[in-house]
């Protein structure tokens, strides 16, 4: 009797049922931004190989500077998940039909807040003593660093030009509350989530700044796929991140970034961001200074 070969065998196996196909299962691209502190980049860089290890398939993590550059990536299908502010997800959802698939729970609710923060010894009390100075946003995409101040200003009939001296673009939320610590502004606005964090993880630092402003709660930054991922592929990712809170490894991972878990969300629970953005954006092309 001859022995079939291996590379025969195979063949005869495909040509029996065309439909298999073997070959090494796809990475999942997963996005991730600078917006935040290295720690939660190290954070998400942990959910991503979790995911991965838990889905029994490979993880391509990509880093990008800002939230537009991850949406455009989404919006080519070059990455299929990423971890995005709730601003980028509302403009993502319009202009790429982006999908949410989880939502972080902080102290036991979806929501977090937009902090002001100035020197330590800074006289101001409030944000709207910083007229006339130095202020840093920390990205176009984001809601607590960008979107809920210059709402704000809005509502007084302001727009940034007309109200600060000079702002900048920090692309980073730590990097504003170390520009405030480090004087080089005399203002920012910040994720209360990330200022909190880096009161643990470098209190010097955080000690040479204070909250003079706490906005209302909004929608917590989401966990988004892109329009034409695998229905059967996101619901995996999203069993995988709801399961983290009753998992060991999972809620190590979940310790350390401060969290309690993931749950489900629904678009229409960002809808406030929705009218935020709308306005913001309406004002600031009447003022010239759109983004």
């Amino acid at each position: 009797m001859k022995i079939i070969k291996t590379p025969l065998l195979v063949i005869i196996f495909l040509s029996m049922f065309p439909h298999i196909v073997l070959s090494d299962p796809k990475p999942l691209r997963i996005g991730i931004t600078a917006v935040l502190i290295e720690q939660n980049i190290n954070s998400n860089h942990k959910v991503s190989e979790y995911i991965g290890s838990k889905l029994r398939i490979p993880v391509e993590i990509v880093y990008r500077r800002n939230y537009r550059e991850i949406n455009e990536m989404l919006g080519r299908s070059e990455i299929d998940i990423a971890f995005v502010c709730g601003a980028a997800y509302t403009a993502g959802k319009e202009e790429f039909s982006m999908e949410l698939l989880a939502a972080p729970l902080l102290n036991g609710k979806p929501l977090y807040r937009s902090y002001v923060i100035v020197p330590s010894g800074s006289e101001d009390k409030d944000f709207f003593d910083l007229r006339g100075k130095r202020y840093a946003f920390t990205d176009p995409l984001s809601n607590s660093g960008y979107i809920v101040p210059v709402y704000w200003l809005y509502q007084k009939g302001e727009n940034p030009d007309s109200f600060f001296k000079k702002y900048i673009f920090t692309r980073g939320h730590y990097n504003s509350i170390e520009a405030v610590a480090m004087r080089i502004v005399d203002g920012a606005s910040v994720d209360s989530y990330v200022w909190e964090q880096a009161k643990k993880i470098n209190p010097s630092m955080a000690s040479m700044t204070k909250v003079i402003k706490e906005s209302d709660q909004y929608p917590i930054t989401p966990v988004v796929a892109r329009r034409n991922l695998d229905a059967g592929l996101k619901k995996r990712v999203i069993d995988v991140l709801f399961s983290m809170k009753t998992d060991q490894e999972g809620r190590g991972i979940l310790t350390k970034m401060g969290l309690d878990g993931f749950v489900g969300i629904e678009d229409r629970f960002y809808d406030p961001l929705r009218e935020m953005q709308r306005k913001v954006k309406e004002n600031l092309r009447t003022s010239g200074d759109e983004r």
